[in-house]
C-alpha cells in the first residue's frame, strides 16, 4: 500500500496474491484524502498478476468485508496508468477507482487488462456507489478506458457513476456471462 503524496511509482512484473485487503493500493492520505490535487499522480501499475486479494477478510459469517479486498484500489490519485495486468479473483473488485474527501481520481489510463471473475461478498457501498466485480469508478473525471477484457465478475463488469469526461472504446468479454 502507497499513502501520502505518492507520485512516479512503477509496479511492475509482480505476482500479487493473498493480501488481506486489495493487492495494490495507492492513496491519497486516505481515508481523509485531504492533501492537494495531483498529490498522488503519475504511477504505472503494468505487467502483474493481481489474484486472490481480500479473500477470508469477513468478520463472523455475515460477509463484511474488512478493507477493500479490490485487486487494484486507487483513491485520489491522477495521471496513473493501469496496463497489461492480470486481475482476477478478488474479493472486491478488479479495479476500483474513487475520488474521496476534497479530491477525485482524474485523468487515469485502464488498458490492455483481463479483469475476470472477481466477486463482493454482498454489495459494498463508497463514496455513494455499489462497487462491482470488475471495474468501478466514483467521483472521478476523465478516465479513459480502452482494449480491456472484463468478464464473469459478480454484480457488473463496469459501473461508472458521478464521473464527468470520461471514454472508452474496444472493452470485450470474449465469453459473455
Amino acid at each position: 500500500h502507497i499513502y501520502d503524496d505518492s507520485s512516479f511509482n512503477v509496479i511492475r512484473n509482480n505476482n500479487i496474491q493473498l493480501q488481506r485487503v486489495s493487492g495494490i493500493s495507492i492513496n491519497d492520505h486516505f481515508p481523509l484524502c485531504t492533501n492537494p490535487p495531483g498529490s498522488s499522480s503519475n504511477n504505472v501499475i503494468e505487467g502483474n498478476v493481481i489474484a486472490n486479494n481480500g479473500i477470508n477478510t469477513s468478520i463472523g459469517s455475515v460477509g463484511v468485508a474488512v478493507g477493500f479486498g479490490d485487486g487494484i484500489t486507487l483513491v485520489g490519485v491522477d495521471f496513473t496508468t493501469i496496463r497489461n495486468n492480470l486481475i482476477i479473483n478478488n474479493f472486491h473488485s478488479g479495479v476500483d477507482m474513487v475520488g474521496g474527501g476534497l479530491v477525485s481520481s482524474d485523468n487515469n489510463l485502464i488498458t490492455s487488462n483481463t479483469i475476470n471473475n472477481n466477486n463482493l461478498a454482498g454489495l459494498f457501498q463508497l463514496g455513494g456507489a455499489v462497487a462491482v466485480g470488475g471495474i468501478g469508478i466514483t467521483n472521478s473525471n476523465f478516465e479513459t478506458i480502452n482494449s480491456n477484457t472484463v468478464c464473469y465478475n459478480t454484480n457488473l463488469d463496469f459501473n461508472i457513476n458521478n464521473v464527468v469526461g470520461s471514454s472508452g472504446t474496444s472493452n470485450t468479454c470474449n465469453n459473455p456471462d
